[in-house]
């Protein structure tokens, strides 16, 4: 088999602590041609560490957005994609690293199937602390995140967006490798998106391109649960992905999304408004719900989600439920 020549590429942020796991986890691999380390302003010693592992190893290498200025994961994201030289692009997190298999499948599909832009697999969850282990569970996020299956790429996207009859679940980033030509047709990292920017390229690429499953019954990478994890952040997440959503409903229309998929995106973006309005933003937007939305209010599971959304506690929505008027829900 020949070589891929992938650029993995690791925004790092404050990320002393984690980032030479991570870069000794992905320098050596033989497909590995670069890693591009982008310091995002890092104030702790994040770049000088970058800078003496490159100064170790000539595969790495380390840049930074104009005046070191802090620009988010997105931005760094899409700068070390702009500078990569491989012909294939994968991510890592610097709080995450990759296990000894995370190119196998990926060396063998690509060499194989010239059609294919993109291979993705399983990750797991390796707990660093006892307060992001409870955060992680509280997020109720599954220790092996990974598709339940090998779905056709033309039936991936319905999978992503919990649409599909068959298949369930989701892959990370730290799990994703695809062609570098991708990005003409999915577009880069979302930057105004402060969360959930994985999730809109991953469902833009589930769109544009051919993506199929690798290793999805074992992990490939694992994933650093910790204090300060951005995934373990439950409220931010809610806005960002109700954003992305309501991005990705109107990004779809010109750009091939079915309408069964640009639905359930608006449909998404729809519930998690809900939970970061105010109160009686959100009972507004509830009591107007049978009239604005008929579609969510006769949608029974929607329907239950955007009453927790409003009142924030399982009893009073349980009780608003069993009293409101369910004339019409099938």
């Amino acid at each position: 088999m020949g070589k891929l020549n992938v650029s993995v590429v690791i925004p790092a942020y404050n990320a002393e602590k984690y980032l030479e796991t991570a870069v000794r986890s992905a320098v050596d691999f033989s497909d590995v041609q670069e890693v591009i380390i982008v310091d995002d302003g890092s104030q702790d010693g994040t770049l000088e560490l970058s800078l003496k592992l490159k100064e170790e190893n000539q595969k790495i290498k380390v840049c930074q957005h104009p005046k070191k200025k802090n620009k988010g994961v997105s931005a760094s994201r899409n700068l070390g994609i702009n500078l990569a030289t491989g012909d294939y692009i994968a991510f890592l997190d610097a709080d995450d690293f990759y296990l000894p298999n995370r190119f196998d499948a990926e060396n063998t599909i690509f060499n194989e199937r010239p059609d294919v832009e993109g291979v993705y697999g399983a990750i797991g969850a390796q707990f660093i602390t006892d307060l992001g282990e409870a955060r992680f569970k509280d997020s109720k996020m599954m220790q092996l995140t990974t598709i339940s299956g090998s779905p056709p790429p033309e039936e991936l996207l319905d999978v992503l967006l919990g649409i599909h009859e068959t298949y369930h679940g989701h892959f990370s980033l730290d799990a994703l490798t695809v062609r570098k030509t991708v990005f003409t047709k999915s577009g880069f990292f979302d930057e105004t998106l402060e969360f959930a920017e994985d999730t809109d390229l991953i469902t833009r690429l589930a769109t544009t391109c051919t993506l199929v499953a690798g290793m999805i019954d074992q992990p490939i990478a694992m994933r650093g649960v910790h204090d300060t994890n951005r995934v373990t952040n439950t409220q931010k997440l809610h806005r960002s992905w109700a954003i992305a959503y309501d991005k990705l409903y109107t990004w779809g229309k010109d750009n091939s999304m079915p309408e069964r998929a640009r639905s359930r995106c608006l449909r998404k973006a729809l519930i998690r408004r809900t939970w970061n309005q105010s109160f009686f933003q959100g009972l507004k937007f509830l009591l107007n719900l049978k009239k604005d939305h008929p579609e969510l209010r006769s949608d029974i599971a929607a329907y239950r989600k955007i009453v927790f959304g409003v009142f924030g506690d399982n009893i009073i929505a349980k009780i608003f439920i069993k009293f409101s008027d369910f004339t019409g829900i099938a």
